[in-house]
């Protein structure tokens, strides 16, 4: 993959993202040299079709929130762990957040910054000691944008099962909305039709009593012997 389809500048963040190596930029030209073996030529344009985008500095890029969809530039998250320790020793201390890819690691952070003793040997059974571990850190997906040491900054993303739950609620969301207004769309037609067929029915029921009224009229002319009846209508 090359050329400007190769790249994609995330404004949100103000970072510019290399797809093929799945991660952000800092020093377009100096990346071309060294991963993408480009001509002088290419990598000219490049940067001038980019010259205008504004990449921030590493240090200065703001995270995503917390659990928010996985951005597809970045490429497939990574399995990591989360420190479920508080940051102090009071009740209300702020959660730790650390996070690592390595299981070992985490241990090891563990170990030296909550002062908590694990190791596979201080279990007495593999059980306890994953019981343990699970109440000391727990797992999730993360992605960062930068890769090189200093600045590799984990967030957590998303899992698949929520992302389609997600989506599947919005779905629902959108379905509800479309059904309630078909609906409603219903019984307005249901009221219609109603209307009208009272309206119907009261028509017939007014050329029912119009014909009994000229049967009566007819009989009692027929009867009258006064011509009583004539003069009256």
């Amino acid at each position: 993959m090359q050329g400007e389809s190769a790249f994609a500048y995330i404004a949100l963040y103000s970072v510019l993202v290399c797809r093929k190596h799945g991660c952000a930029i800092y020093g377009l030209d100096e990346h071309l040299k060294r991963h993408h073996h480009m001509s002088a030529a290419e990598r000219r344009a490049l940067l001038a079709a980019y010259k205008d985008c504004n990449v921030l500095p590493p240090a200065e890029v703001t995270q995503p929130m917390p659990c928010s969809a996985p951005i597809d530039e970045l490429g497939p998250a990574q399995d990591a762990f989360l420190c479920s320790s508080s940051s102090g020793g009071g009740g209300g201390s702020a959660a730790c957040g650390f996070i690592s890819t390595s299981r070992a690691k985490m241990q090891q952070h563990v170990n030296q910054q909550h002062h908590t003793k694990l190791t596979r040997w201080s279990s007495p059974t593999a059980t306890l000691y994953r019981d343990h571990a699970a109440q000391l850190w727990r797992p999730v997906k993360v992605q960062t944008f930068f890769r090189k040491r200093r600045y590799i900054c984990y967030f957590i993303v998303q899992e698949e099962e929520q992302e389609e739950q997600q989506q599947g609620e919005e779905q629902g969301e959108q379905q509800g909305r479309e059904q309630g207004g078909q609906h409603e769309s219903e019984r307005q037609g249901g009221y219609q039709q109603r209307l009208a067929l009272l309206s119907s029915t009261l028509g017939a029921l007014k050329r029912e009593d119009s014909k009994a009224i000229d049967r009566m009229a007819a009989e009692a002319s027929a009867k009258d012997r006064t011509g009583w009846f004539k003069r009256t209508q």
